[in-house]
């Protein structure tokens, strides 16, 4: 009898650190939304810099606002909040987006940024919150 109590108790306690275990491994619905959310915004700010290298290298300068690219408006703004993102122009070769983001990735899954063949648009990490990448947009040979 006491074998057996003995094995029932281990077998709780192993079961019980598995599922708090577990609980900590895997997002809740919500955090799992902010996360698909902030995916969307990474996705979002790489179309949009290759539109913005692709104006710069026709056009031989930077766009003043990102309503002169040649993409939809939806492409331009928060797939959450309907807002758009920010975009300023720092020189004629270099450019901020900014976007608020839900979360912060965990280690292990930080995006990178998006890299156009001979164009340097770094790799970054961002933050929850607001975030701005810098962006270098020299011509591409």
């Amino acid at each position: 009898m006491k074998s057996s109590t003995l094995f029932m108790a281990v077998a709780s306690v192993i079961a019980i650190g598995a599922f708090v275990a577990g609980l900590t491994l895997i997002d809740s619905p919500q955090v799992a939304r902010w996360r698909r959310l902030d995916e969307h915004r990474i996705s979002d700010l790489q179309n949009l810099a290759r539109s913005i290298q692709s104006y710069r290298n026709v056009n031989n300068r930077l766009p003043e606002k990102l309503e002169q690219l040649n993409i939809l408006e939806r492409e331009w703004k928060d797939p959450e909040t309907g807002q758009p993102y920010e975009y300023k122009a720092r020189s004629a070769d270099s450019y901020d987006l900014c976007a608020v983001f839900d979360t912060t990735p965990k280690d292990d899954e930080r995006y990178p940024f998006y890299n156009y063949s001979e164009c340097s648009m770094p790799s970054r990490k961002y933050t929850q919150g607001r975030y701005c990448f810098t962006v270098s947009a020299k011509a591409c040979k």
